[in-house]
């Protein structure tokens, strides 16, 4: 029987507040023993007490939902470069599927959401599709018409915990000693602030419904994506129904199965959509985990689609932003370190100040980072150690930059990125991302 999580404040500031005590008394212990130990010895103990701190918040998390596992999840993008690996290694445990909230708690929530009138006009099917942080899906028959949808339901509480969670996990962190030293206070600012507005913007329904209306005008013409239809008799600010839609998980057999041109043609038409989105119309799915896509095999195999998901995480970025970005974008292809440098400048990644070394060391990643787009050769995604390599530059650049972190617009289109990587590595795709970059409009807007 899935567990209720704690979704009253009370519960959740309890929960936060034994975890904050219990980090506490851990490294008071700890800086006394250190007095009386050699060490090499109380390094390693160290270590360890980080280790079983990341765990219990890990732990403490996946019960709690909403606020902690995303904050976690955006912490974890930093882990390679920023905490030890006792600590990167439990953040990246956090999972956006998690155990689904019980069908009676759901069928409470849809009568008060919906109006029993509304209500009993739907035959809900009681196993969820999919559990998430924020919510569950599941799929439902409108009586009178037969037709089939998917009801998104929010869970109870959790627009009520955002500030509060995430005041109390930052002390969390702080009292864990989780933050590294060297970055100043109003860095980690940008990312709890970046955590706010994803958070607030991924409960808001009413504004997915808009959103999602707006992202399938962009695509209602193109035939290689399916995007839900809204049914907005059965919307409400904490549930969206959509019309339901079939199709297979990226790391299914059947997609495995598909022949290496199938495969290829979908990895281009899912890095074309980023280029659209970014580029094109300003407006970027930024959650791309496997669970947001599934793929329509085409029995065919002349049009496999791409089936879309999860509109609350769309999200539009700076003109100031992005103008760095393409300078930056630009520079590392035409190889041009004056403009990757000025980019990096812009963004507060660099200074002037910064010594020869690491400046040439920023330029050096830039182009490391960029790897698939830099050659006109098929990208052979699956064989490449590129995020070991990256993640091993990065803990010898970041120091010499001084610990900067990214601007907060770059959390989400790094992670916006990083899932293009993972999708088209397990496509075991081999195309150049650098002849899609050649073609218009987007050789024109990178001034190529």
């Amino acid at each position: 029987m899935p567990k209720k999580p704690k979704t009253g404040m009370w519960a959740r500031s309890m929960s936060l507040a034994k975890l904050t005590a219990s980090a506490g008394g851990r490294l008071a212990k700890h800086t006394v023993e250190g007095w009386f130990s050699e060490p090499i010895q109380h390094l390693e103990k160290g270590k360890k007490i980080l280790e079983a701190q990341a765990k219990q918040l890990v732990g403490e998390a996946n019960q709690l939902r909403g606020t902690l596992v995303k904050a976690g999840q955006i912490l974890s993008m930093y882990g390679d470069s920023f905490f030890p690996k006792e600590v990167a290694n439990h953040l990246k445990k956090l999972q956006n599927e998690v155990e689904p909230l019980p069908f009676e708690t759901i069928e409470s929530l849809l009568k008060k959401r919906l109006g029993l009138e509304k209500f009993h006009q739907l035959e809900i099917a009681p196993a969820p599709l999919g559990a998430a942080s924020l919510g569950q899906v599941h799929q439902a028959t409108i009586k009178n018409s037969g037709k089939k949808v998917a009801l998104k339901v929010r869970y109870p509480g959790i627009e009520r915990a955002i500030d509060t969670d995430l005041k109390l996990l930052r002390f969390f962190l702080n009292a864990g000693k989780f933050f590294p030293a060297d970055i100043p206070k109003e860095r980690w600012d940008g990312i709890f602030d970046e955590a706010r507005h994803m958070l607030y913007q991924e409960v808001n329904y009413k504004q997915e419904l808009q959103l999602l209306k707006k992202y399938r005008e962009h695509l209602k013409e193109d035939t290689r994506f399916v995007i839900p239809e809204a049914i907005e008799d059965f919307c409400t600010p904490s549930v969206l129904c959509t019309s339901f839609e079939t199709g297979v998980r990226i790391d299914s057999q059947e997609v495995h199965a598909l022949s290496q041109n199938r495969r290829d043609k979908l990895s281009r038409s899912f890095a074309q959509l980023f280029l659209m989105e970014f580029y094109e119309w300003n407006l970027v799915q930024t959650d791309p985990h496997f669970g947001n896509y599934l793929i329509k095999i085409d029995p065919k195999g002349e049009n496999d689609r791409w089936v879309l998901f999860d509109f609350g995480a769309l999200r539009s970025f700076s003109e100031e932003f992005k103008s760095s970005y393409i300078t930056l974008a630009r520079g590392v292809l035409t190889e041009k370190p004056e403009e990757i440098l000025r980019a990096g400048e812009e963004m507060g990644l660099v200074s002037k100040e910064d010594s020869p070394q690491a400046r040439q060391g920023f330029v050096d990643l830039a182009y490391l980072s960029a790897e698939p787009v830099m050659t006109l050769k098929p990208y052979h995604w699956a064989g490449s150690d590129l995020p070991k390599r990256t993640a091993s530059l990065s803990m010898k650049i970041i120091p010499q930059l001084k610990f900067r972190i990214p601007p907060k617009e770059m959390l989400s289109l790094n992670r916006k990125l990083g899932g293009i990587y993972v999708h088209l590595s397990e496509l075991k795709s081999q195309i150049a991302i650098r002849e899609e970059l050649l073609k218009e409009p987007f050789r024109t807007i990178l001034k190529l």
